[in-house]
């Protein structure tokens, strides 16, 4: 499936289903011009599925989808080949948002049709051939295709694989060509390919920012001085060399994209065991206290994990941790308005803006945290048209959630990969999690 653009490694927009955007001077009105194709199923793409699309994304649960949604007003077909979006106020998000899975095309009336849960239909180069659940999926080179450049292979088979020491065995047999995101125990064995004539390594730049989230419904957590005690305590190069083999970048400010130009090194709690233990004591909890920590049983988690509990422990935190796979985790943590945890672990790749109180996820979301200072950030930020002035409110913006310490930065997440010398065209750069097969090739 395909969104109306693409965002590029620096944040610019290139044409995909829309060939360009044209705003009005007042940021309100969106003219977007789309290209002639053509869905899987052979029906014609047109302005009826962009207006189906976007309206029916903006009605999501997913703050990521939906957030960038939240300022159209209108989406009107002018024509067969123009949409015309209409928006409450200026908005960046949105903006941006033509360029991520926010726009994602599906036909019209798909999402009441059969098809539903069982087949996707997209316009993309590769079209849904089969999927075995936590096996593999195939996918069919389109014919139909609407990119001068046609897909090279025929078919992708995609497998899902949680052991990434069988997975790279895999690899070296030849079963597989490319391992494309090394997250657990095979980061660790990157290194040993980089000197191997017959591997290439790659690694995605950093769309996802590792952070510890604390829950506001835990009575000793709203005391800032034991959110502050807990982010004093953390050391971050350790859990960046055990649990992701020392590929990321420590930060103390939650932005997701290490290019943001509103990242920077703003770090109001570095690590500091003396300050924890003060503020500790300040707070009433000279002879420490006690956190639940439900923790993800997959990728860096557990080793992450294990560092943090000793950490907590040096300035008198117990950690009582509860490992858990993740479709308990996010019904039980990520996904309800009464999540039963004290402190938490994830690496994400939502923008701030998709913490808001009435957005879905946490600390902030599901109504939990509506914090007045932080949602006007969100909706004064969003409509600032002026680039100089929106980058300095949005450092501003993350600085101020640094402050808070609901959200604990740890560090930007570069993930490995690595693949057969003998493929050319892999992606440089990834908008979000997904694999680019469009260039890939054998070379001559």
């Amino acid at each position: 499936m395909e969104s109306l653009f693409e965002t590029s490694g620096t944040g610019e927009l290139k044409p995909l289903l829309a060939t360009r955007v044209d705003v009005s001077k007042d940021g309100l009105t969106y003219t977007i011009t789309l290209r002639k194709a053509t869905f899987h199923d052979g029906s014609k793409f047109d302005s009826a599925d962009v207006v189906y699309s976007l309206l029916k994304n903006k009605t999501s649960v997913n703050g990521v989808i939906n957030g960038p949604l939240a300022p159209v007003k209108s989406v009107k077909a002018s024509g067969p080949s123009k949409v015309i979006v209409t928006l409450s106020r200026p908005s960046n998000a949105f903006r941006g948002g033509l360029g991520k899975p926010t726009t994602m095309i599906a036909p019209e009336g798909y999402f009441e049709s059969a098809n539903v849960g069982k087949k996707l239909i997209g316009t993309g180069p590769f079209k849904f051939g089969a999927f075995r659940a936590d096996i593999d999926l195939t996918l069919d080179a389109y014919s139909g295709y609407w990119g001068a450049a046609k897909p090279f292979f025929k078919k992708v088979i995609h497998e899902f694989r949680s052991d990434e020491a069988a997975t790279i065995s895999a690899l070296k047999t030849g079963q597989l060509d490319i391992v494309g995101m090394l997250l657990g125990a095979g980061v660790d064995q990157v290194k040993a390919f980089k000197g191997d004539s017959k591997y290439q390594t790659f690694f995605w730049p950093s769309t996802s920012a590792s952070y510890l989230f604390l829950n506001p419904n835990t009575k000793i957590l709203q005391d800032i001085k034991v959110r502050q005690a807990i982010a004093y305590a953390v050391d971050r190069k350790p859990i960046i060399t055990a649990a992701v083999g020392g590929y990321g970048e420590p930060s103390c400010v939650v932005v997701p994209t290490w290019t943001s130009p509103w990242n920077s090194t703003y770090c109001p709690y570095p690590y500091n065991v003396a300050k924890a233990k003060a503020l500790l004591k300040e707070a009433g909890f000279e002879k420490g206290l006690t956190l639940d920590f439900p923790y993800l049983t997959l990728a860096e988690f557990p080793v992450s994990f294990e560092i943090l509990v000793a950490q907590l422990s040096a300035v008198g935190i117990t950690v009582k941790g509860r490992g858990m796979d993740i479709g308990t985790w996010v019904k039980e943590v990520w996904s309800t308005p009464t999540p039963v945890y004290d402190i938490n672990h994830i690496t994400n790749n939502a923008a701030l803006d998709a913490y808001g109180c009435k957005l879905t996820t946490p600390p902030y979301g599901n109504s939990i945290l509506c914090d007045p200072v932080f949602e006007d950030f969100i909706s004064k930020n969003d409509a600032i048209v002026d680039p100089s002035k929106y980058t300095a409110a949005m450092k501003a913006q993350a600085n101020y959630i640094a402050d808070q310490s609901w959200m604990i930065e740890l560090f930007s997440k570069n993930e490995p990969g690595i693949a057969n010398a003998k493929l050319t065209g892999i992606a440089k750069y990834r908008t979000d999690y997904e694999m680019d097969y469009r260039k890939i090739k054998w070379k001559k």
